[in-house]
């Protein structure tokens, strides 16, 4: 399916790319992960039941969205999704994020609890500080532009451990990334990792009523299988569906069984 490619001004100047498909009466923003942009949840749109108005931005400093010098910490993306859902006149969405996308979400639900009716989670964790990530963040200081190809190849192809949905390609996939400049990919990554809720532990996800699903697959290498249960324990509302055979991108991997369990679960929580 094809998605025509829009953009919005942010408060501040900044350009937000997103596409939507926006019939249905149920609003889901969907969130992608580091190094990503809209196309991440490309199959996902293609697959969500019509009920369903869809929106996928994509953050600033990835895809053709702004990209200006600065930090870029979890909780700026996550104003930046409000402001979003602002312009675009959504009052209250059910949050659906991937990877980094998914540490948005949380922010999104801890600060603004009356705008997210539900949240979807895809591979993540507690936190994102772990010898993964450092690594990645050790390698893109050392980064010219552009950013060498046989990296993008490496770090998106090591997400998945089967080929991607029909309705995507991993050539796109790194198409995207590649529009990464070195300094979005230190600084964003950096800003991943350095983020937790409220303080070190992770203790205010236990104030997190909202309801969630903790949605991934037990081959993930990001977030591991352990990590990912552990924030389901640590949430009060939350439900845990692993599938046995995908990695860290189940939203690539299998898409369409990916948009079925988010439907179904936002579908109850409207």
């Amino acid at each position: 399916m094809h998605y025509d490619l829009e953009q919005v001004v942010l408060p501040d100047g900044n350009v937000m790319e997103y596409v939507r498909r926006p019939n249905g009466d149920q609003p889901i923003i969907l969130i992608h992960g580091y190094a990503d942009s809209w196309y991440s949840f490309k199959g996902v749109l293609d697959y969500l039941p019509q009920k369903f108005a869809a929106y996928a931005p994509t953050l600033l400093g990835h895809g053709r969205s702004s990209k200006p010098k600065q930090a870029y910490s979890i909780p700026g993306y996550a104003a930046n999704v409000v402001k979003f859902m602002n312009l675009m006149g959504i009052e209250r969405a059910a949050i659906v994020g991937h990877s980094m996308g998914s540490f948005v979400a949380q922010s999104i639900a801890l600060s603004d609890p009356d705008r997210v009716s539900s949240l979807v989670l895809i591979g993540s964790a507690i936190t994102a500080d772990n010898p993964v990530l450092r690594s990645v963040h050790e390698e893109a200081l050392e980064f010219a532009d552009p950013v060498p190809s046989d990296f993008v190849w490496e770090f998106q192809g090591g997400t998945c451990v089967g080929p991607v949905d029909a309705s995507m390609s991993m050539e796109d996939i790194v198409k995207e990334s590649s529009q990464l400049p070195t300094h979005v990919w230190e600084a964003a990554v950096k800003g991943l990792i350095d983020y937790r809720p409220a303080d070190f532990d992770g203790m205010a996800l236990h104030s997190l009523v909202t309801p969630t699903l903790v949605l991934g697959g037990t081959k993930d290498e990001i977030f591991v299988e352990d990590a990912q249960r552990q924030l389901a324990d640590i949430l009060p509302n939350a439900e845990i569906l692993l599938n046995p055979d995908v990695g860290h991108s189940p939203n690539w991997e299998k898409s369409e069984r990916t948009a079925l369990q988010i439907a179904e679960f936002v579908g109850r929580h409207r």
